[in-house]
């Protein structure tokens, strides 16, 4: 996997059972959190509420993303995927996906997450001096 930083846009290059792996475990969490989220429920009166649905549909707009660059990866037979994410969504899944799953091609996914936003970090620190 290869990492690159543009502003605030992390590109990830992953092989395409890597890139499965994190849209399998993606599903999985939309799928928990959905059948938690009460959507009659007033989202604004707590923070807890909205979050669990903002969440919700921030990780099922990735998945959307993610399943059609594994389809369209597949297709084509590419060795190797790239995938353009802002930095939110590095973050987001980086904290929803890391401790939900214990897939060998997964848990390198959430090794580069955590190496690359430790990077994002570091080169942002080093911009603000």
């Amino acid at each position: 996997m290869q990492v690159t930083f543009q502003e605030d846009t992390i590109k990830l290059t992953l092989e395409p059972v890597m890139l499965q792996a994190l849209t399998e475990a993606i599903s999985e969490k939309a799928q928990d959190i959905e059948s938690r989220v009460d959507y009659n429920y007033r989202a604004f009166s707590t923070k807890f509420g909205y979050t669990e649905i903002a969440t919700l549909r921030d990780l099922k707009r990735l998945h959307q993303v993610l399943s059609k660059k594994l389809e369209n990866s597949i297709f084509q037979k590419k060795p190797k995927v790239t995938i353009s994410l802002q930095v939110s969504y590095v973050y987001l899944l980086h904290e929803q996906i890391v401790f939900s799953f214990d897939n060998p091609f997964l848990q390198s996914v959430i090794d580069q997450l955590d190496h690359s936003i430790k990077s994002y970090r570091l080169a942002d620190q080093m911009q603000l001096r």
